[in-house]
């Protein structure tokens, strides 16, 4: 079955997009070991990494993701949250890591921490989807961990 062609408009000119070979359903759902209206099994471990000031390892489904917190002093021009993701091959680091930033950012309270830097560090132990959502589940529960003042925990 193919999808139909896109008309891409490119400084005036036309262009057909190539046709995509897309795979049949059912090739698709025995690759799952889940229904897609079954919830993930979650798993979820604190204080895993000594070195830390807190740190959690999430498991959502076969994603599972480690996340480690260290709090800095900050320089003058720091962010207040850093955000270091290793990756395995494909997967969009840098768009899961402005994800994450974004929503730690929304949840601490900033004022109360002038002279600290958040430094995250993730690691990816497996991947299968949800990615982002395993990040920002192993960040609150490594804030949580490690005492820092927050509006809430995403």
């Amino acid at each position: 079955m193919s999808a139909p062609g896109i008309l891409l408009h490119q400084f005036g000119n036309e262009q057909e997009a190539p046709k995509l070979e897309l795979a049949p359903r059912e090739v698709i759902k025995k690759q799952r070991e889940r229904n897609s209206s079954e919830p993930r099994r979650v798993e979820i471990e604190m204080n895993i990494v000594a070195q830390s000031n807190g740190s959690a390892r999430v498991k959502l489904g076969n994603t599972e993701v480690i996340c480690a917190l260290r709090l800095l002093a900050r320089g003058a021009y720091d962010e207040i949250v850093q955000c270091e993701i290793e990756c395995l091959p494909g997967l969009e680091e840098i768009e899961i890591r402005d994800v994450v930033t974004k929503a730690i950012k929304a949840t601490i309270i900033t004022e109360r921490l002038p002279k600290v830097r958040l430094s995250f560090h993730f690691v990816f132990l497996g991947i299968d989807g949800g990615e982002a959502s395993a990040c920002i589940a192993a960040a609150s529960v490594t804030i949580a961990a490690a005492g820092v003042e927050c509006l809430a925990l995403v």
